[in-house]
């Protein structure tokens, strides 16, 4: 499967992801929410979703199909980035075919 490296997310407000490695989310102060295309991913296959630093607002993830690993390593619907200082946050997920794990 071939699919772009890299891909800067900047809805207002939500939106599906599309299938790359990276996945570069900022759009100011507004909290938004951003769906992984789990439905398109193979097992095994990683993608990393990482805040701009112009991101102040909280980023809730969630995947198309399957469960999301949460912070406390519960599995659950959604899962949330927060801003984090001058270089923002990122994560990391592998898709098992049923959950993404933080990895």
């Amino acid at each position: 499967m071939s699919f772009t490296k890299t891909k800067t997310f900047t809805s207002a407000t939500t939106g599906v992801f599309p299938l790359v490695d990276v996945v570069f989310f900022g759009a100011g102060a507004a909290n938004q929410t951003g769906t992984i295309p789990t439905n398109l991913m193979q097992i095994g296959q990683t993608i990393k979703v990482k805040k701009n630093t112009n991101a102040t607002g909280t980023l809730t993830l969630q995947a198309a199909v399957g469960q999301i690993q949460a912070l406390a390593n519960t599995l659950g619907a959604t899962t949330t980035l927060a801003a984090a200082g001058n270089f923002g946050s990122s994560v990391e997920f592998l898709w098992n075919g049923t959950a993404l794990l933080r990895i």
